[in-house]
């Protein structure tokens, strides 16, 4: 009995549908790129990372200090000198995953304080905050 007022249906065998939903699924697999996971660094103050990616629609980096982007493109400023394991892991449209990770040594990233002797012996900072110009 299909669909009875108690609820209860009996599932139909068809080896017809079935065969159309197998091809469809191989079908749809075998048309989206498969992911590859893929990236460059350029070393500073801070870090920026480049997803060379392909076939992705999303991805996660995992900078290796507790940090973490879903940004394409992140940059990212390390407050310890040492060698992060660096991962990038991008997903496509049927959830498959794919990751390289790279060991890497990134200095500490200093603050950049600047000082007036940054500026010679004085500056002056127009127009004045202080004086009233009425």
């Amino acid at each position: 009995m299909l669909g009875s007022s108690a609820g209860a249906f009996i599932a139909l065998h068809n080896a017809y549908w079935d065969t159309i939903l197998l091809a469809t699924t191989n079908f749809i697999y075998e048309q989206l790129p498969k992911p590859t996971a893929a990236f460059s660094y350029d070393s500073g103050c801070p870090v920026y990372f480049n997803n060379e990616s392909d076939g992705l629609i999303s991805s996660c980096w995992d900078f290796g200090d507790n940090s973490f982007s879903a940004e394409f493109q992140p940059s990212h400023t390390y407050v310890t000198s040492d060698t992060f394991l660096v991962s990038l892991s991008v997903i496509n449209y049927l959830g498959i995953i794919d990751n390289q990770e790279q060991n890497i040594y990134f200095p500490k990233c200093e603050a950049n304080a600047v000082s007036s002797s940054d500026f010679g012996k004085s500056f002056q900072i127009y127009p004045n905050p202080t004086k009233s110009y009425t």
